[in-house]
């Protein structure tokens, strides 16, 4: 009897290591892409999309703050491509991108202003006329 319970003490004790690992030591490393989007004038550009797309065809995304920086955290290292887009900018394109495990990638992007002109919206709205002596309400199609 007493063989099994050395085997279930050792068991146990095991059991307890793996579970007091640190959550980092059981996940593979990864990297995280950080950096600034500026205008041509060198002025922060907020509110734009920052994509990073793997080779297998997987991305993620981040948007610019006030400040134009963003950061993309929990990269599998590897080559990638970025694109960054605004509205008023062209999209920035950047083909090829290594993110190196257990780093943080360092990147400015700048944006190149675009003159865009917005199609225009014509609304057009046609009288309707409400009896206000009834309380039915009717439905013309």
């Amino acid at each position: 009897m007493r063989p099994a319970m050395s085997v279930c003490r050792t068991s146990l004790f095991l059991m307890s290591l793996l579970f007091t690992l640190p959550l980092s030591a059981q996940q593979k490393p990864q990297g995280e892409l950080a950096g600034v989007v500026a205008g041509e004038d060198g002025k922060p550009v907020a509110g734009a999309t920052v994509q990073v797309i793997a080779n297998d065809g997987t991305s993620q995304s981040a948007t610019s703050d006030a400040l134009g920086a963003f950061r993309v955290v929990g990269l599998t290292p590897g080559l990638y491509r970025l694109s960054a887009r605004r509205i008023g900018f062209r999209v920035a394109q950047l083909p090829s991108l290594r993110i190196i495990a257990n780093q943080t990638t360092q990147l400015k992007v700048s944006l190149t202003a675009s003159p865009t002109q917005l199609s225009t919206v014509e609304v057009r709205v046609t009288p309707t006329s409400i009896d206000a002596t009834t309380t039915e309400l009717t439905r013309k199609i």
